[in-house]
């Protein structure tokens, strides 16, 4: 059933936090306060590249970072483990009107990830979709958003600045990242928990 669906029968079969089955007139067969918490799942956000239109002619130009997917090794990383951060192309897009080619970066943090969410119910009706909480941005998952910005930073240093073919369009020199990462971050649905 999953990290999402499995809490989520479990509680409605009367198993998990009593509290939360209390709210919605469940009875309590098994007491677990663990059932729907610690959820898991990677923080991604965007960043967009663009390209003179005249550059790409429809394909992607010579060291096209469509090709492109990184790891690296945040201040955060464990010694001698394995790289916690990755960046990654999904998709590019011609914009005639504006004489540009899009290119849809993301990134985010794969190891070591610090943000723990839950999974509460939304009704006593197995129909209704759970509450999905990631809580990326509460307690140690804060690290994980700082992870994501160094990662854009070292980005623009270790491939931006090497390069006349690309430039940034979001989130843009200037733009506060906190922000950015607030106002985009995304699902990677790879939950687990």
């Amino acid at each position: 059933m999953g990290s999402l669906a499995s809490p989520q029968m479990l509680m409605l079969s009367g198993i998990g936090p009593a509290d939360e089955l209390e709210k919605f007139d469940i009875p309590v067969v098994h007491e677990l306060p663990g059932v729907g918490k610690n959820l898991i799942n990677h923080l991604l956000v965007p960043m967009f590249l663009g390209t003179d239109i005249s550059q790409t002619d429809g394909r992607c130009p010579q060291g096209c970072p469509g090709s492109n997917i990184g790891y690296k090794y945040s201040r955060y990383a464990t010694p001698g483990g394995d790289p916690d951060m990755q960046y990654i192309s999904i998709a590019y897009t011609d914009q005639p009107d504006y004489g540009r080619t899009v290119f849809e970066y993301y990134f985010s943090r794969q190891i070591g990830v610090k943000s723990r969410g839950e999974i509460r119910l939304r009704s006593a009706d197995h129909n209704d979709f759970p509450v999905i909480d990631d809580k990326y941005f509460e307690g140690e998952g804060a690290e994980d958003i700082e992870v994501i910005k160094e990662n854009i930073e070292r980005f623009r240093t270790d491939v931006l600045a090497h390069t006349d073919v690309y430039y940034e369009i979001g989130p843009g020199n200037g733009t506060d990242l906190d922000y950015w990462v607030k106002r985009t971050a995304g699902s990677y649905w790879h939950w687990s928990g």
